[in-house]
């Protein structure tokens, strides 16, 4: 007999009837087993594909919506951190002033300090000078009434003995 690959149908029945004969009933079942086996087993595949795809996009899913959080919370936080750092240096920047102001104020206060400091020190040098020379004055005069008032040793021997005498006047 020569086997093509397509038969005849008058072959095919006979190939039927053949294996109905030897085999019987039990390949027939064996067949609608091996069947229905097999469909079961392409739908559970299916189904184990179709599970499969569902919990990968749910996974895809509930990722991206946590990268989403991830990225909004971190643009927030960039957002507040940019924020306070515009504060934190407008604040620098005001304090700056602030503090170059007050010493300039210091330093005016200060220079105007010093120049009455500087003054009154030449005031104060000015009356001690003149008060040292007074005294000075004062002193001189009362040296020159010492010297002029002073007594020789003759003069001072005269009243001594003027003052004997008149002791021993006095009974």
């Amino acid at each position: 007999m020569n086997m093509n690959k397509t038969t005849s149908p008058s072959e095919g029945d006979n190939l039927s009837r053949i294996k109905d004969i030897l085999f019987g009933d039990d390949l027939q079942s064996i067949e609608e087993k091996l069947g229905t086996t097999k469909d079961e087993s392409f739908s559970a595949i299916d189904k184990l594909r179709h599970e499969m795809d569902s919990r990968l996009t749910k996974i895809e899913d509930a990722e991206n919506k946590q990268l989403k959080m991830v990225k909004s919370d971190f643009e927030k936080i960039t957002d507040s951190q940019k924020a306070v750092i515009n504060n934190l240096k407008d604040e620098v920047a005001s304090l700056n002033k602030k503090v170059s102001a007050l010493v300039s104020e210091y330093e005016s206060l200060l220079n105007a300090r010093i120049v009455d400091v500087i003054a009154k020190i030449d005031k104060s040098e000015l009356i001690l000078k003149q008060s040292i020379s007074k005294i000075e004055d004062n002193n001189n005069q009362k040296y020159d009434k010492i010297v002029d008032a002073a007594l020789t040793k003759e003069n001072f021997s005269e009243i001594l003995k003027n003052i004997a005498s008149n002791i021993q006047k006095k009974p």
